[in-house]
């Protein structure tokens, strides 16, 4: 399937050199950066577990070091999916694709732990939802993925 990149998403093409994909992770707080190739297609992943602190590998390219192909799922995939798929590729993140093969966005273990923590917490006296406008009953990526966007998470 081709990923076409959606222009929200944070990305970084190949040939980039190792040194200005950390600064841009730092810079924009994100610690997963799609990789696109020359027609914009997302064809890899780099992970901040990618990075290294290796004086001269800063001006190595970022496809040296990314994780490839791009691991994907469709926005109406069930969490209990995503999470298993994480598990037996030992990843933590997968490009969220939309019906037409755009990739839409990142989903990640952070998201799925996030998602997990509300759940665990629902009997408390005050609650995850409380201060997140009441994120209930997720049962997809894509639902995951657009609600956390709306509160700026």
């Amino acid at each position: 399937m081709r990923l076409a990149r959606n222009s929200r998403m944070i990305c970084i093409k190949t040939g980039t050199p190792m040194g200005e994909a950390r600064e841009l992770m730092e810079n924009r707080r994100v610690r997963h950066l799609p990789v696109l190739n020359d027609h914009d297609e997302v064809i890899g992943m780099l992970s901040k577990h990618d990075l290294t602190d290796v004086p001269k590998f800063q001006d190595l390219p970022v496809e040296l070091f990314a994780s490839f192909p791009a691991q994907y799922v469709t926005l109406d995939t069930p969490i209990s999916t995503v999470s298993l798929r994480m598990i037996e590729a030992r990843i933590s993140s997968l490009v969220l694709v939309d019906y037409s093969g755009e990739a839409v966005g990142i989903i990640t273990t952070d998201d799925l732990l996030y998602e997990l923590s509300k759940l665990t917490r629902e009997n408390e006296e005050h609650t995850v939802a409380e201060w997140t406008g009441a994120l209930t009953n997720v049962n997809t990526a894509g639902e995951i993925s657009r609600r956390l966007a709306d509160i700026g998470i």
